[in-house]
Order: structure tokens, then C-alpha cells, then sequence
């Protein structure tokens, strides 16, 4: 069985992140094949004119970087380390300069204490990270 990921069309070319399964069973000389299509959480989506973003944070780094997506969140580098908010004040500051907006529109909005974090960016001006989807 084997599992990879893929982008499924939806016709007027609009496409949407999914998992393709595929099932393989041998009867005799022929063979079944079973495709499912789920869809997938990504780690960013838009709600109105906002960027919701699902991140996994590296801090103490050697120094604040866009690392790679992994699974469904994307990992940042952060040189701060984690101790009295001095990582999630970098992480902000590092995401209002990259997505060229200001502090106070880029809010934590879960994960304050942990390495997987949810931030919400209002308008971003910029989109420093590649992204596969529209």
C-alpha cells in the first residue's frame, strides 16, 4: 500500500491538498486498485483578507529562518531562546518584517507555551514563504 501527496483538480481548475491512497490486490492474473482522495489540512490558510498560519518553532536556532514544511505545520528557526516569552516576541517580530506588516498585526493565537504554534497575520503585504496553492 502506498500513501504519497498530491494536489486533486476539482474541475474549473480549482485544486485542493490531498492524500493519495493507493490499495493493490491480486486475484489470480488480475489485479484491483482502490484510489482514495482525502483532503488534508495545510499548514496556512486564508480567512478573508487574514493568513492563518500552523507552525512547528526551533528556537535557540542560530539564527531566524523559514525552514520547511513539515507534515502539516511549517518550521521556523528562531535564534531566542525559549525562556519568558523571548522566543514567541522574535517569532513576531521575524514574521511582521518578513510579511511586511506590523507587530500588532501578527497575533499568537495558540501555543504560547509550546513549539507548535497558531499565529494569525492581518494583511500580509508580502509571502516570504513558497506556497504550492493559490
Amino acid at each position: 500500500m502506498a500513501s504519497r501527496s498530491r494536489v486533486a483538480a476539482l474541475g474549473k481548475g480549482i485544486t485542493i491538498p490531498c492524500a493519495l491512497r493507493l490499495a493493490a490486490k491480486r486475484h489470480g492474473d488480475a489485479v484491483t486498485v482502490n484510489i482514495t482522495l482525502t483532503e488534508y489540512s495545510s499548514w496556512y490558510r486564508w480567512e478573508g483578507d487574514d493568513l492563518l498560519l500552523s507552525l512547528k518553532v526551533q528556537p535557540k536556532a542560530a539564527r531566524d529562518a523559514f525552514i520547511a514544511p513539515f507534515g502539516d505545520r511549517y518550521k521556523i528557526a528562531i535564534s531566542a531562546p525559549p525562556t519568558e516569552g523571548k522566543a514567541n516576541a522574535r517569532l513576531v517580530s521575524f514574521l511582521a518584517k518578513s510579511f511586511g506588516v506590523g507587530r500588532k498585526d501578527v497575533v499568537l493565537v495558540n501555543g504560547g507555551s509550546s513549539r507548535n504554534k497558531g499565529v494569525r497575520i492581518t494583511a500580509p503585504r508580502k509571502m516570504p514563504i513558497p506556497t504550492a496553492l493559490p
